[in-house]
């Protein structure tokens, strides 16, 4: 399975290293209603998560400023068991992949319901939580999973624009991790990078590998792919939201781009990054009718083509990419 190399430690392929809700955020509204929800059964309740497990409890001590509160919390996430005492009882929350936290239900002693009732309850809304966030990860894995399918489908058409697309979402990202672009919006930039010359589907192979000048008429050709591929992945709908990015990777900055023929900041911010990725991979790899060119001089290229081609502000962010260069 296609894993988010948007959220792994140094770019690479495994486990994301976020917190799921920055990934998801209107999972957040979900477990904010949870917890608000919790209010009606005693006085509140409070969500204790972390991203790695080895993390939990640095977050336990942050969010339980209750030196009993804090002390049962940890014999909780370390045992597995729900537990209470008079105020609070505690639920873990896991799951096959071990601890992911806790949910802490805190009430008035003054209630007639019991300790066990109160356990009870905060299992309850850790089940809720676990549920919540399985289905938030099970619609994460299924958008990577289709954008992998639709990759290994571009593959068996053009394997050379299949790499190229692989290339181009490890520059394209690191561009937006530079940024500073929120977790969620690395994942949509991710999937935009990776399939933003889906389109070339429509066309013929041995036009994309032809090792000569195109004519007028198939660059034409090879012009309608942007719009292509904004269909193919509008028509699914967990992709739907990178249309954008794919229909306009190929705008300009000076508005003499296609196929809108869109200028300065109208256009798509994912699809001014993945523009500028696109580019340098494509000079730094070559094609079949250009040799591969200098990254210096690939670097001074792009530089020229800054407030015309390319996002000036962009533009300034190459440098990083010096250290994700392509092996020629």
């Amino acid at each position: 399975m296609l894993r988010s190399a948007a959220l792994s430690p140094a770019n690479e392929a495994g486990s994301p290293s976020g917190l799921l809700w920055e990934r998801d955020p209107a999972l957040l509204v979900t477990l904010q209603s949870i917890v608000a929800e919790s209010a009606a059964a005693g006085i509140g309740g409070r969500l204790v998560m972390a991203p790695p497990q080895g993390e939990l409890r640095t977050v336990v001590s942050e969010r339980c400023s209750n030196q009993s509160w804090r002390g049962l919390c940890l014999t909780v996430l370390e045992h597995g068991e729900a537990l209470a005492q008079p105020g609070v009882a505690i639920a873990p929350i896991h799951s096959a992949a071990g601890m992911r936290g806790a949910f802490l239900l805190y009430y008035d002693f003054g209630y007639v319901a019991s300790q066990h009732e109160y356990i009870a309850l905060a299992r309850s809304y850790a089940a809720r939580v676990d549920s919540v966030l399985h289905a938030s990860e099970a619609s994460l894995d299924a958008m990577y999973t289709t954008a992998h399918s639709m990759l290994q489908m571009l593959a068996v058409h053009d394997s050379t624009t299949a790499r190229h697309s692989q290339m181009v979402r490890m520059l394209a990202i690191t561009l937006g991790q530079t940024l500073g672009l929120p977790a969620h919006e690395l994942v949509s930039l991710e999937i935009a990078a990776l399939l933003h010359d889906i389109g070339k589907v429509s066309v013929p192979g041995t036009l994309l590998l032809k090792d000569g000048p195109l004519s007028a008429e198939e660059w034409a050709m090879i012009r309608h792919h942007p719009a292509v591929g904004e269909r193919i992945v509008r028509s699914v709908s967990n992709l739907s939201s990178v249309a954008p990015a794919i229909r306009h990777h190929h705008e300009r900055w000076d508005g003499t781009g296609y196929p809108d023929r869109l200028a300065g900041t109208s256009i798509p911010l994912h699809a001014r990054l993945v523009g500028l990725a696109d580019a340098y991979e494509a000079m730094r790899s070559g094609r079949p009718y250009r040799q591969p060119r200098d990254r210096n001089e690939v670097f001074e290229e792009l530089r020229r083509s800054a407030g015309t081609q390319f996002d000036p502000s962009i533009v300034s962010l190459l440098p990083i990419l010096r250290s994700h260069d392509i092996a020629i």
